[in-house]
Parts: structure tokens; C-alpha cells; sequence
């Protein structure tokens, strides 16, 4: 299977290229579906992965995680998770509803993370329905 940017721990420019490359996916989204969003983690000085890109759409209340595994902590056969989560950032505060996807970043993750990043954020997938969803497809 071919991996994309194997180095991006290693190498910063590859870093730097992944999350351009999520930052144009979550713009086209913006611009189709007339959201805004922002990051709502810190950014970290140590470039773990983790998260890799986040976003947060406040007229939603729903964000995404995501982060990129690095191909010689895992096999190929285990290559992606997801899962929805509450978040809460400020005491008090509503939680957010967060999408996080665990990946080892090749075509068919990448495909499957914009399958379920597309629905969640236009608000075609309510919180409920994308956990459903995520529990059925990770039956055991």
C-alpha cells in the first residue's frame, strides 16, 4: 500500500505539507457548505501528529481531530480509527462533538476520513447517527 508522507515526523516541510493539505480539504468544505472554522487545540512546539490538523465550526458546534499515526508505530492491517467524542474546553461550556480519526495517512484512509469528515460537518450526520455508524463498522 503506498503511504503518504512517510518522514512527516522527521521531516518539517513534510509536516508542513500535510496539514496544507488538510487545511485546502477543510477550506473547499467551508467555501461549499458556507462554514467557517478555526483551530480549537493549541498548536504544540513538538510535531507529534497529534493532532495534525484540528478544526472547530462554531455555528455547529462540531469539530475534527485528526491525527496522523506514523507508519512504523502500527501495522498495515490497523491502519485507521474513528470516533465521535464531547469535548469540553472551558468549565462550564457546552462540550463540543468531536470527530477523531487515527490514521496512518494512505489513498484509502484518506478517502475514508473524507467520507466521514463531509457528512459530519455539512450536517448530514447528527452526533447520534455518526456514532451508530462508527460502532457498526467496528463490530467485532
Amino acid at each position: 500500500m503506498q503511504l503518504l508522507f512517510t518522514d512527516f515526523l522527521s521531516n518539517p516541510r513534510a509536516y508542513r505539507q500535510v496539514q496544507a493539505y488538510w487545511k485546502l480539504y477543510f477550506d473547499y468544505l467551508g467555501a461549499k457548505y458556507g462554514f467557517e472554522y478555526a483551530p480549537y487545540l493549541p498548536e504544540r512546539a513538538e510535531q507529534t501528529g497529534n493532532p495534525i490538523f484540528n478544526a472547530y465550526v462554531a455555528a455547529t458546534n462540531k469539530a475534527v481531530r485528526i491525527i496522523q499515526i506514523d507508519p512504523e508505530d502500527v501495522s498495515e492491517d490497523h491502519n485507521f480509527e474513528a470516533w465521535v467524542d464531547l469535548l469540553t474546553l472551558e468549565e462550564g461550556a457546552e462540550p463540543l462533538e468531536e470527530l477523531v480519526l487515527h490514521l496512518m495517512l494512505n489513498p484509502t484512509t484518506e478517502l475514508t476520513s473524507r467520507l466521514l469528515i463531509q457528512p459530519w460537518l455539512s450536517g448530514k450526520l447528527s452526533y447520534e447517527e455518526l456514532s451508530d455508524l462508527l460502532e457498526d463498522a467496528y463490530w467485532t
